[in-house]
């Protein structure tokens, strides 16, 4: 296997790809669930597709350009989760393919190899959740691109040109997935480190970030909502609390192998004399660990979805280990075990009836609970934490994000308040309302008319009355 892989054939990448499509539509075969956060860009994606303006007519503070992406796939495939899975995997292979161009391109490794591409893939299918669409999926191409740039940088003089598009890049993945942005203080702390670049080269890169930023700030002030793009898409992501669909523990527990990967080889790494330019890339790996973590503890939906900037740092460290790992024999049977063990607990995880779980499927999958109250292919409002009723519906009014919700719903006392959710409910009338906190009751007090509208149920249910 590491024979293979370690000779500088282009067709070995091709094997690559097509060893992803196939594991990749071997486990859509094998049902690959739908979950929250998931089913949350299906909403999203359904309102914007509706021509609804995000932050204003929805609530929430999924990026900007992240919503615009889904609200096109809403277009085009509506809720068919099998083509939002496709789309995934043709990106993944994208994003395969640049980031093993990149290492070879820039020889990062004592010799160019493919090596790095097959752990690439094996971080991948650490967990089942990488291969969804998410934010953070869709921007890591954008950092891939900028750290290109980046690395070329060591090897010739960079132009100005280049140090624009280094920081736009890396701006258009804030406008995918706002965690992004921890990635530009990457790039400042290492050219201030390795280079001589004069404060004009910095301007530039900051400029280069900005400047997609400023567009979008621009759009959303020309339609009135400047200030709700910068509440809920920038501000959203230090105020809201988190939403744990894994717990830390768990997420520990699924990252056991591709973090003993990094640990171990990265240690072994230390001692190992290379050149400029892989001493480099060693550095700006060293401190992309310290950016997964704190796009960590940036991200307020706590999921697999955040950690998959992981993905190439173990293709990296991982890549890089096995390359120099003197005992080839032995090698071989470690790097069979990881394949092995990898593709083994991948599996597991999508059973149904697993050997073992290593996480509580029931907080990130969203699964047939049973709800003789839950209805379907109709428009719901959720009075509550929790969006499994929104699961084969429709999102009425713009309350998807509770927390965000709670700044109209604490208020009931305040007649302003109490015209803007007239407002938001009466334009849309929700054929079903969750009341999971109980707020019916005070609401009908403050709008009489919906003692009209809607009828009480069992588990806190209204139904809309037909006239």
């Amino acid at each position: 296997m590491i024979r293979f892989f370690k000779i500088n054939d282009p067709f070995r990448l091709i094997f690559l790809v097509v060893l992803l499509l196939v594991i990749g539509i071997s486990a859509m075969v094998y049902q690959l669930p739908i979950t929250y956060p998931e089913l949350k860009y299906l909403l999203v994606g359904e309102k914007v597709a509706l021509g609804q303006l995000m932050y204003v007519q929805i609530w929430d503070n999924l990026s900007p350009f992240s919503a615009i992406f889904f609200g096109i796939m809403f277009k085009l495939f509506g809720k068919n989760l099998i083509a939002y899975h496709i789309i995934a995997l043709l990106l993944i292979a994208i994003q395969l393919f640049l980031f093993v161009f990149i290492t070879n391109k820039n020889e990062i490794f004592p010799s160019r190899n493919y090596l790095s591409g097959l752990f690439y893939l094996i971080g991948i299918f650490t967990f089942y959740e990488y291969l969804s669409l998410s934010p953070a999926l869709l921007s890591v191409t954008f950092i891939y691109l900028s750290f290109h740039l980046l690395l070329q940088q060591f090897q010739r003089h960079m132009s100005d040109e280049h140090r624009l598009r280094c920081g736009f890049y890396i701006g258009i993945a804030t406008l995918f997935y706002f965690p992004s942005c921890i990635f530009l203080v990457l790039v400042l702390f290492v050219l201030s480190a390795g280079t001589r670049l004069t404060g004009r080269s910095y301007i530039l890169i900051i400029l280069g970030f900005l400047l997609p930023i400023i567009v979008v700030g621009v759009f959303f002030t020309w339609h009135q909502a400047g200030y709700d793009w910068y509440y809920r898409s920038i501000m959203a992501w230090f105020y809201l609390s988190k939403n744990a669909y894994i717990t830390m523990q768990n997420l520990l527990y699924l990252m056991l192998i591709p973090l003993s990967i990094i640990v171990i080889s990265s240690l072994r790494l230390f001692g190992e004399h290379q050149n400029n330019i892989q001493n480099t890339c060693r550095t700006i790996m060293s401190i992309w660990i310290i950016c997964v973590a704190v796009i960590y503890w940036i991200d307020r939906e706590v999921s697999a979805n955040s950690l998959v900037f992981l993905v190439p740092l173990i293709g990296y460290f991982g890549g890089y280990y096995f390359l120099v790992f003197k005992k080839k024999m032995v090698a071989e049977m470690i790097v069979w075990v990881i394949i092995i063990t990898t593709l083994t607990l991948f599996f597991n995880d999508l059973s149904t009836k697993p050997l073992f779980e290593r996480f509580n499927k029931a907080t990130l999958n969203v699964v047939d609970e049973n709800k003789s109250y839950h209805h379907e292919h109709v428009k719901v409002l959720i009075m509550g934490s929790g969006i499994f009723e929104y699961n084969n519906n429709s999102v009425a009014t713009k309350y998807l994000n509770w927390q965000m919700a709670k700044e109209h719903f604490n208020n009931l006392d305040d007649f302003y308040i109490i015209a803007q959710i007239y407002s938001n409910i009466y334009q849309e009338m929700p054929d079903v309302i969750y009341d999971k906190d109980n707020f019916m009751p005070k609401l009908m007090l403050r709008i009489p008319q919906l003692k009209r509208d809607y009828l009480a149920m069992q588990n806190n249910t209204y139904f809309k009355i037909t006239h």
